[in-house]
């Protein structure tokens, strides 16, 4: 088929026209649309050059196999014919991977808070192995998947704790409830414990940063924090950074979630800065422990 660019003496132009109709017109979009509009030869003659575009552009997309292979200026979108009663144009709409690019963008919007990274905001629960390969399941692994489930359906004030080994999956499953919320319309927040306090300790010499950074989390409608227990853990961690952290968010009731390599039992002492002897500290850490558990329901991986 001629391309738009083509050179074409002008005395032939007429019946390369002709064939080239012919040919378009074989494509079963642009021969649906002809027909849905009662196009005559006439209006298919006069926006010739309209038709060869949409055409070409209908092969570039039908070779392609994702954004990052789009050839085109505006990738991620494609040519669609439209008539308006008198004349026939094109207009750009989303390609199949331009639209699943506008929905991730459009849910990631709901994330308010993220020091991970995307990929792990864009986890779904029936996409994961645990899901579609459910016969090696645990059964600890089974009831945490239906508390979750639960969750998404009955949002509550209190969150989840989920404990285990690392690799066990527990972050990839409560990533999975923050994406099903923010599916729901709802602000989440993943944070992972360890960079939140690196990112917290660079800005050291701006408070307002410091105030900031604080301001981000505690307020997030839905939070999870990722690794708790696994940072290194000091009295102003724990008190002042941690500590802040959980009173707000358990006094304005704000669910949060956790993933831990320690059960809520062994959380206490992971929270440990000092000698076991040092009462206060004992206390500060059993505060933490007793505040966490208060805060969730516990499932172990």
């Amino acid at each position: 088929m001629i391309k738009i660019d083509q050179e074409i003496e002008l005395d032939d132009i007429s019946e390369i026209k002709k064939k080239s109709l012919q040919e378009l017109i074989t494509n079963p979009t642009i021969a649906k649309f002809v027909k849905d509009n009662h196009l005559t030869y006439q209006h298919l003659s006069d926006y010739w050059a309209e038709l060869l575009g949409f055409d070409e552009d209908m092969k570039e997309c039908a070779i392609c196999t994702g954004l990052a292979y789009c050839p085109k200026v505006s990738k991620g979108l494609c040519k669609t014919l439209v008539f308006d009663g008198n004349a026939i144009s094109t207009t750009l709409s989303y390609c199949r991977f331009g639209e699943e690019k506008r929905e991730e963008n459009s849910l990631l919007r709901h994330f308010v808070y993220n020091n991970m990274s995307n990929k792990m905001a864009l986890i779904q629960l029936n996409k994961t192995s645990f899901v579609t390969d459910a016969t090696h399941l645990s059964e600890n692994m089974k009831v945490a998947i239906k508390a979750i489930v639960n969750y998404r359906k009955h949002p509550s004030a209190k969150g989840i704790y989920l404990s285990g080994k690392s690799g066990s999956g527990k972050t990839v499953l409560l990533a999975s409830l923050m994406n099903a919320l923010a599916r729901q319309g709802k602000d989440v927040g993943i944070m992972n414990m360890s960079t939140f306090l690196y990112e917290m300790k660079a800005s050291f010499n701006n408070y307002e940063q410091d105030e900031s950074y604080l301001n981000q989390v505690i307020n997030v409608p839905y939070l999870l924090i990722d690794g708790l227990g696994d940072e290194n853990v000091t009295a102003w961690s724990r008190d002042e950074i941690l500590g802040t952290i959980l009173n707000y968010r358990a006094i304005n009731e704000l669910p949060t979630f956790f993933t831990s390599t320690f059960s809520l039992d062994q959380l206490a002492q992971a929270y440990t800065c000092t000698k076991a002897s040092d009462k206060a500290d004992a206390l500060r850490r059993e505060r933490i422990a007793d505040k966490i558990s208060s805060m969730v329901n516990a499932y172990a991986l």
